[in-house]
């Protein structure tokens, strides 16, 4: 492809091309959270549960998971000791705005944090997967907080959340491990649950958080360029403390 006929291409493809060198994501292939038998799912897996319903169709299948986590949202709702969290991103049309991510906090009933933030020109999951490591990094600092639900569509990044390996977004999947590694090593009682939502049953909190985050994609701004995170820097280069800081003090 000459240089002229690249200028009138458009596109995501192209930019790859011509912002690659700038991409700032890094990765971490000996990192000691991913040695065999130390990786997050080897020590706690006993504390680490999934709710996955796969993919459903049906009205009745659809009814059944709509009964299941109203039965999940009361039980967390009456557990003083819980911390429940609807996470959620949006990717909008126009290509030239930003994803947004966006996370809502609740116990026994009330909202106590919200928290929406810019991801830069990056994939679905890679979104969800900045959304629920900020509700994981808010809840573990939470007074007396034993249990933590999380209400996710996408239960594939739940599960890349809690994966140390190289992948995209490792990064994300890092401070999540470092974080409920502490968190749950401090008490055997404590525990998570990372619990699928089908997004076409627009339920309650979820829905919440869905519509927290589209409010905003316009309003976050322009990004024109092509990028892995918006954070990366953040997550390679700070401690854990400045970690946890960014998102406490991100309430929008």
């Amino acid at each position: 492809m000459s240089e002229a006929f690249k200028r009138k291409v458009k596109g995501t493809v192209m930019e790859i091309d011509r912002r690659l060198p700038d991409l700032t994501e890094s990765f971490e292939p000996c990192t000691p959270e991913a040695q065999p038998g130390a990786q997050l799912m080897d020590r706690f897996s006993a504390q680490i549960d999934f709710d996955d319903c796969g993919h459903l169709e049906d009205d009745e299948a659809l009814q059944a998971r709509e009964n299941t986590l109203n039965d999940l949202l009361k039980e967390a709702r009456r557990d003083n000791g819980a911390v429940y969290c609807s996470t959620d991103a949006s990717l909008p049309d126009n290509t030239q705005h930003t994803a947004v991510l966006a996370a809502l906090l609740y116990r026994q009933g009330e909202q106590i944090h919200q928290v929406c933030h810019p991801a830069g020109r990056v994939t679905a999951p890679d979104a969800e997967l900045f959304a629920i490591c900020s509700a994981i990094t808010i809840a573990t600092q939470q007074d007396n907080c034993k249990r933590i639900y999380i209400f996710t569509d996408s239960i594939a990044s739940a599960r890349r959340a809690v994966d140390p390996s190289v992948h995209s977004g490792q990064g994300h999947s890092l401070a999540v491990c470092r974080t409920l590694a502490a968190w749950l090593g401090e008490d055997p009682e404590c525990s998570v649950f990372f619990i699928q939502v089908p997004s076409k049953l627009e339920w309650n909190i979820h829905k919440e958080a869905h519509d927290y985050a589209t409010s905003l994609t316009q309003l976050v701004g322009p990004r024109p360029d092509t990028s892995l995170d918006s954070v990366w820097k953040a997550v390679t280069k700070q401690s854990q403390e400045s970690w946890t800081r960014l998102f406490q003090d991100a309430d929008y």
